[in-house]
């Protein structure tokens, strides 16, 4: 099977909310650390990501104004128009030979992708059965904060800052290397 981990950025907290920016990334859940070369991270147009249906909230732009490096990294993004964006990551999870899309909970990031892609009349690039959800696989691998914080190590070798979607889409692929490496290590 091949895993990619994908992470967004928002402007608010709906199933509907503006994404601010695409990070993703394609991995050997086997291997821990080990990625593909070719990662994929993309800033969103807010413009266009709300004449396209998005929704921001306030509180959410509260918090980005207490995020000066997310928000830094964030304006160093090209933005691209949502539908630009989208179809850079339909193209991308193409290429790489993506099957399971892993996100941070099953209620946030790839619900918010699927909703962008159905209001701009098209299809998620993954199949709803290829949805995994890394926050349950920590609970019952009994990932902890040493997992988080190796995580978080690897992934400052290809972004900077958290809340930039591919240091977070890389960090969580790591728990989820971790969390099989954990399995595997106790079925021995």
């Amino acid at each position: 099977m091949r895993d990619v981990m994908v992470d967004i950025e928002t402007f608010g907290t709906s199933s509907r909310a503006a994404i601010a920016s695409i990070g993703a990334v394609a991995f050997d859940r086997d291997v821990v650390g080990t990625f593909d070369s070719e990662m994929f991270k993309v800033g969103v147009s807010l413009p266009s990501a709300i004449k396209g249906g998005g929704e921001v909230d306030a509180r959410t732009i509260e918090w980005w104004f207490g995020q000066p490096a997310a928000q830094k990294a964030w304006l160093g993004l090209k933005h691209e128009p949502i539908t630009v964006a989208l179809e850079m990551l339909r193209v991308w999870f193409k290429q790489v030979k993506g099957e399971l899309v892993w996100a941070n909970g099953s209620n946030f990031d790839l619900p918010i992708l699927d909703s962008a892609y159905r209001a701009h009349g098209t299809k998620s690039p993954w199949h709803y059965r290829a949805v995994r959800d890394m926050r349950t696989l920590g609970d019952i691998a009994e990932v902890g904060e040493a997992e988080w914080r190796k995580g978080a190590e690897v992934a400052q070798q290809y972004a900077a800052v958290e809340h930039d979607p591919l240091f977070d889409a890389v960090e969580q692929a790591v728990v989820v290397q971790m969390a099989f490496a954990k399995r595997r290590a106790a079925v021995k």
